[in-house]
């Protein structure tokens, strides 16, 4: 099954991207690394499976957040940076980018 994206959504994850590959392009000497979530099920959109790094149960300042859900996030994020460490980049020549959620996780 085939979900529309808005043509503001593909121009946020292509623009992201675009800016990345001149990134590199420009300064070879990092690694732009643009993780993406994992799907999971996401409570605020009706238990709806998206790419999340962790659950939404709502909006206002009193909703608990699955605090185990960040941690595992985190975790994912802490293995690429020793992933690429092990492969010879420093953490000093990484970047971490996204939008939304990844914003807050990185």
């Amino acid at each position: 099954m085939t979900f529309f994206k808005p043509k503001f959504i593909r121009n946020l994850t292509t623009g992201l991207a675009d800016l990345a590959d001149l990134i590199s392009r420009t300064l070879p000497y990092l690694k732009i690394i643009l993780p993406t979530a994992s799907i999971r099920p996401v409570t605020l959109n009706g238990g709806m499976r998206m790419n999340a790094w962790y659950d939404i149960v709502g909006l206002d300042d009193r909703s608990a957040e699955s605090v185990e859900g960040i941690s595992d996030s985190v975790n994912r994020i802490t293995d690429l940076i020793i992933t690429e460490n092990s492969n010879g980049v420093p953490c000093n020549r990484i970047i971490l980018a996204g939008f939304s959620q990844a914003i807050y996780v990185h």
